[in-house]
């Protein structure tokens, strides 16, 4: 059985999103408090995206022979969570 990676990047990329604008809108702004941040960002946020599935399908991906396609998921996590997360911290600026 293949390994799909393609659910678990979505939400870790929307959840980076995410991240960015509530960073944006209640860290830089001071809209939120520290409890209200830690619950939004760490927990919900957090408990959204997924690092443990990645770090799964992405070893799968390396058993099953397929490195370029573990390569490719690496990089899509890392560097699209990187990405949209500023997305979402300059769109939550605009907002603001």
């Amino acid at each position: 059985m293949r390994a799909s990676p393609w659910g678990t990047l979505i939400v870790n990329l929307g959840g980076s999103f995410a991240i960015g604008v509530v960073y944006a809108v209640g860290v830089e702004a001071g809209g939120i408090g520290p409890r209200a941040r830690l619950f939004l960002m760490t927990g919900l946020l957090g408990g959204l995206t997924t690092f443990s599935a990645f770090s799964m399908e992405t070893s799968t991906l390396l058993l099953q022979g397929t490195g370029v396609y573990a390569t490719v998921n690496l990089i899509s996590n890392v560097l699209g969570g990187l990405l949209l997360f500023i997305a979402g911290l300059i769109i939550g600026r605009i907002l603001l």
